[in-house]
């Protein structure tokens, strides 16, 4: 009985690293960063954000 306690723990806290990883290789992470502090560049930072999204 205690095997199978420890058994399920360790499966179950394991489990979420698995999908990670998984979903890890069907992702692409884009990062969108301005020119500048200035409100142009971080408003067009935002609008190219938005299109690459749409």
């Amino acid at each position: 009985m205690a095997l199978c306690l420890i058994s399920f723990h360790y499966i179950k806290l394991n489990r979420p690293n698995d999908v990670y990883a998984d979903i890890g290789r069907k992702l692409i992470r884009f990062h969108v960063i301005a020119n500048s502090d200035s409100d142009e560049d971080q408003s067009l930072k935002l609008k190219v954000r938005d299109r690459i999204l749409a």
